[in-house]
């Protein structure tokens, strides 16, 4: 739902896989399979320890890029989320009798996700003129002319 600096083929990878998912939940509706696209936030583990960052080069040019995400992003309450309590949680969404096509892991993904959306929904309201017309319609954006 969100990109963020420096991970675009990992995001391309996770946006191809969630639409391949949802259209997968279609195709199967009909035979009882339900499809559940997890949107996991950042975990505690000892992997986050083992991350380093480059001291030099690279790095530091894409530190004026991070800053300026994170600052349109705004402050975001993030706490992260504990590897063992996923387990159960996945478990109880399996169990559901109509689990949700997506879901968010973790403290940070909903409130991320509505940021950005209102921000995306401002932003096709701000030029709902000019795409109107794009489809041929003139005069207001519903197609009164």
């Amino acid at each position: 739902m969100l990109a963020f600096p420096i991970l675009g083929l990992y995001h391309a990878s996770k946006w191809a896989l969630e639409a391949f998912s949802q259209s997968l939940s279609e195709e199967l509706e009909e035979f009882g399979v339900k499809v559940t696209i997890i949107e996991p936030g950042g975990y505690t583990d000892r992997l986050v320890g083992l991350i380093r960052r480059p001291k030099h080069g690279a790095a530091g040019s894409t530190t004026a890029v991070r800053e300026r995400r994170f600052r349109r992003l705004g402050p975001v309450r993030s706490q992260p989320a504990i590897p063992e309590a996923t387990g159960p949680a996945i478990l109880e969404l399996v169990d559901a009798d109509e689990p949700p096509l997506r879901v968010f892991f973790g403290s940070s993904g909903l409130e991320m996700a509505r940021r950005e959306y209102e921000e995306r929904l401002n932003t096709w309201e701000r030029v709902e003129r000019p795409i109107a017309a794009s489809a041929g319609r003139r005069g207001e954006p519903d197609g009164k002319s």
